[in-house]
């Protein structure tokens, strides 16, 4: 499983969450596996989170499907991303 943290407390807007964890999940699917191409098509389920979004992407990458989990949690002095990523 590869984990990825991203902690920032900046003021600016963010980009939209979806498509921020599709790029996110794809990038992790390429390095993961060792992928030329993370595929573009992927489902993409939303998430129930607390003070953020969150998302579930599931995708192939040549002949490995993979699927990944991303949440972005905001609070008025910062942000956090997590987002995870299995073989399924």
């Amino acid at each position: 499983m590869l984990a990825a943290l991203l902690l920032s407390a900046c003021g600016d807007a963010p980009p939209d969450p979806q498509e921020q964890a599709i790029a996110t999940c794809q990038q992790m699917a390429m390095t993961q596996y060792d992928v030329q191409d993370a595929g573009d098509d992927v489902e993409v389920s939303q998430l129930a989170v607390a003070g953020g979004d969150g998302f579930t992407v599931l995708g192939t990458s040549d002949d490995v499907r993979w699927k990944c989990t991303w949440t972005s949690t905001r609070t008025d002095q910062s942000s956090k991303t997590e987002s995870t990523i299995d073989r399924r």
